[in-house]
């Protein structure tokens, strides 16, 4: 622009004066954007949480600050069905979040730069069969996401637990859980007979990696297979931590369908997951796990229980692999789930009281230190909001 109100082919104006005009204002221009970029640092949303909330149409992707609980609007979504994740990162640069295919097969992920150019980039949209990715969060480094990528073509999932580095487009695998074979109905001399398609002493290897004890091939049906709660990254960016299920297809009334479940760390790139937690009771399953804001204990759900129905929220400290539980399954808190990171260590939670769905469940918050339970009051907009499906910001 000021190049174009200042003239340089004024006459009498000699050839030395013209460079050193044309240089002074090169130097100008390119030190207005050097400025530009180093006074931005995007949205500064460490502490945060984020998430997708619901619209007359389609969803918006928010942060929202529960420490002062203000919400700030990254990117409305009209497209996005609320039932999708989402998730902005600390910097505020990019914005990441699924979307289901126009035959409803696919869920794909999209991850879509907000500063500059504003390009998007889209990941695991042309697959075939029936595939999904969910439980997105991003690591404070800004440029890594984790999420959950899930194959279920073939009824039981296959998932796997990975990371995506947005700059490079590299997908790295952290964990992946598996599918086999337990037993098969065939004709056996005319008559019906299971048959086993897995020797007793590989189903040992595998309940005995996932934490449990020992169960015998014709407590199996036709598949087995580990499903992964949502990853939770620590705030260090060091860790991440998830729950791990192991599952039959079907059983007993009297038995579990679990087989296994336990918690799962993942440190350095390369070094192998580390069980730190199973409960050798079958009948529980960690069905969520996050890192407390401290980094020093871990939150956990288990669901299930010897007569079912259970969703008890404990605590591990992690020096000292204790476990208490912090609040128990009462009338009042019947259904527990989808747990957050707060401030001062506090953990946040969905629950909702004996016979009513879980979607009419309220959020609250729970102190560790005094076991005190709150509401937590959330102020997104016109609407009730969950903070359903909501990661954190560190």
């Amino acid at each position: 622009m000021l190049l174009q109100t200042i003239s340089i082919s004024q006459k009498g104006l000699n050839s030395k004066l013209k460079l050193l005009l044309i240089t002074a204002l090169l130097l100008l221009s390119a030190g207005a954007a050097l400025w530009a970029v180093v006074q931005y640092t995007g949205g500064g949303y460490s502490g945060w949480v984020t998430g997708l909330t619901p619209e007359e149409q389609g969803s918006s992707l928010v942060a929202y600050d529960p420490a002062a609980n203000r919400s700030r609007l990254i990117l409305p979504l009209p497209e996005v069905a609320p039932d999708n994740y989402g998730a902005v990162s600390p910097d505020g640069k990019y914005a990441a979040y699924t979307q289901w295919n126009a035959g409803g097969t696919v869920r794909y992920l999209v991850v879509q730069k907000l500063t500059g150019l504003k390009k998007s980039r889209e990941y695991f949209k042309d697959v075939s069969g029936m595939q999904e990715v969910t439980c997105l969060s991003w690591f404070p480094d800004s440029r890594r996401l984790l999420f959950i990528w899930k194959d279920v073509t073939n009824t039981f999932p296959y998932q796997e637990i990975c990371t995506i580095d947005v700059l490079t487009g590299k997908i790295s695998i952290i964990d992946s859980g598996g599918l086999w074979d337990g037993r098969s109905l065939n004709k056996v001399n005319g008559r019906e007979e299971w048959v086993s398609l897995m020797p007793q002493d590989q189903l040992d290897q595998l309940v005995s990696r996932y934490g449990s004890q020992k169960i015998t091939i014709d407590q199996l049906n036709r598949k087995l297979w580990v499903e992964f709660s949502a990853p939770s990254i620590s705030p260090d960016g060091e860790k991440v931590v998830y729950g791990a299920t192991l599952l039959r297809s079907s059983a007993d009334d009297r038995i579990s369908l679990n087989c296994a479940s336990g918690i799962w760390v993942s440190g350095k790139i390369g070094a192998p997951p580390q069980r730190i937690y199973s409960n050798p009771d079958q009948s529980y399953a960690i069905s969520s796990v996050i890192w407390t804001s401290y980094g020093n204990s871990l939150a956990f759900i288990q669901s299930g229980g010897p007569g079912g129905g259970e969703d008890k929220i404990d605590f591990l400290d992690t020096s000292s692999n204790s476990i208490k539980t912090m609040v128990h399954t009462t009338r009042k808190h019947q259904t527990n789930m989808q747990l957050l990171a707060m401030p001062d260590n506090e953990i946040s939670f969905i629950s909702a009281p004996l016979d009513t769905r879980a979607k009419d469940g309220l959020r609250y918050v729970i102190n560790p230190e005094t076991r005190e339970i709150r509401p937590q009051p959330i102020n997104i907009g016109p609407r009730d909001n969950q903070l359903l499906n909501f990661s954190n910001l560190y």
